[in-house]
């Protein structure tokens, strides 16, 4: 297998790179951080105009299609900035989640907007009593006529605050640990009913719990079969994962250079 980039995976790599390193200086990744919101929306902009935010948004949606590769990449340089931005999130693990059903006209919508950093969106699915297992899913979604009804609670769900779009997991069948009766809702942040108790986390950005007390749904708005939805959350939570971990790497490799600088100048 050929982990080279080739040309055009080489100048976005670059055009990243030097974008966080001109833009996105310690004192900025400060600054951001002590701000009310956690994150700025010029840097979003930013991404955007590079096409950080099209990576993995399917060309059909006005994405770039890319793969793992190119957002490993993409990963470690946000790593080695520290960058608070919702770009894990929602241009990595929310974006996975709708691709599955990009044939939808709701999740097609969503991903052409978020492709242009017009539109964010997250996943909301672990609870507070799962321990990371993904079939553990207690709030719950009956039906109401045409429309459904959520109720429940979301744990650490990442840059909520920032999103315009929560993709909820809910129960429409079947008990908690059960892997069938798994749906997934397009849920907007500012409907009635959803509350956000918003805080920092030990590396700076920002999570909330996400309480939803009586959520009135269009049917439209469940994507895909109704108690389908588990495979694609898994899929992006595996996704988000491996992202995660190039973000490590950058951050470790950071720290290399910022060592190997010191030793050279001490």
């Amino acid at each position: 297998m050929n982990f080279e980039f080739s040309d055009e995976q080489r100048q976005l790599h670059d055009a990243v790179e030097r974008y966080l390193t001109e833009q996105y200086t310690f004192d900025r990744y400060q600054s951001i951080k002590r701000s009310a919101a956690g994150w700025d929306p010029s840097v979003w902009r930013g991404l955007a105009e590079l096409g950080v935010l099209a990576i993995t948004v399917p060309a059909a949606q006005g994405g770039l299609g890319f793969g793992p590769l190119e957002t490993l990449a993409m990963m470690g340089d946000c790593g080695r900035s520290l960058l608070l931005e919702p770009v894990l999130s929602s241009a990595v693990i929310a974006t996975a989640a709708l691709r599955a059903f990009a044939d939808e006209t709701p999740a097609s919508l969503l991903l052409a907007g978020m492709a242009t950093g017009e539109k964010i969106a997250v996943l909301a699915h672990f609870e507070s009593d799962a321990r990371f297992e993904s079939q553990w899913v207690t709030t719950r979604a009956r039906r109401v006529g045409d429309s459904y009804r959520l109720d429940g609670h979301k744990a650490v769900v990442m840059h909520a605050g920032a999103a315009d779009s929560l993709l909820v997991s809910a129960r429409t069948a079947g008990e908690a640990g059960e892997s069938q009766g798994v749906s997934l809702f397009l849920v907007p942040r500012a409907a009635p009913g959803v509350v956000l108790d918003a805080y920092p986390i030990v590396d700076g950005q920002r999570a909330a719990d996400v309480y939803l007390q009586g959520v009135e749904l269009p049917a439209g708005s469940r994507l895909g079969p109704e108690g389908t939805a588990l495979a694609a959350v898994d899929a992006a939570l595996d996704i988000g994962i491996a992202a995660l971990c190039a973000d490590a790497v950058g951050v470790m490799q950071a720290l290399v250079d910022a060592t190997v600088e010191y030793v050279r100048v001490r």
